[in-house]
């Protein structure tokens, strides 16, 4: 009987939320799980997003994004009490708010001051993961009408999600 292997896909997000209290070091292998769950192609371009409780990897389509192909490193955007990315694609926004990460800053500084409306003017098909550092707590949120997915399993000591079916079988 032949092992069954996940299909890999070329769009997508996919990260751990590490609960503990302690993380891996920011340059050690761990979340390579995630990275290897992604196709690249010429026209891909992969960014590994790390944080102080998190890391995320974004696999898009490079000409969308206006991003160059290949595969990056950037610091998760946070404020003093959470830190999460926003990932999909957002109607109505040009220049540098285009950036994910410039983006995925702007909802969370007006998450901590109006809560759960910061979303309701991101115009778009997307989704996002937000780690609350104080209360130690998750949030996943999705676009209005939900057409982009986001699937999480908690193991002990973190939390996995990725875009695609099949986190709960992702032991890391």
């Amino acid at each position: 009987m032949s092992e069954r292997r996940a299909a890999r896909v070329s769009i997508g997000m996919a990260g751990e939320i590490y609960t503990g209290g302690t993380r891996p070091h920011a340059d050690d292998d761990n979340g390579s799980w995630i990275g290897a769950q992604f196709a690249t192609t010429a026209s891909t371009t992969a960014t590994e997003w790390r944080g102080a409780d998190m890391v995320i990897f974004t696999f898009q389509h490079a000409d969308e994004v206006r991003a160059a192909p290949g595969r990056s490193r950037r610091t998760l955007p946070a404020t003093h009490a959470h830190e999460g990315l926003v990932f999909g694609q957002f109607f109505e926004v040009a220049g540098p708010s285009m950036d994910s990460g410039a983006l995925s800053g702007e909802i969370l500084e007006n998450f901590g001051a109006v809560g759960d409306s910061a979303f309701q003017s991101v115009n778009g098909t997307w989704v996002a993961v937000m780690w609350d550092r104080k209360r130690r707590q998750a949030l996943f949120v999705r676009d209005g009408l939900g057409v982009l997915t986001l699937y999480a399993a908690p193991l002990p000591d973190r939390i996995v999600f990725r875009r695609f079916a099949s986190a709960a079988d992702v032991s890391g």
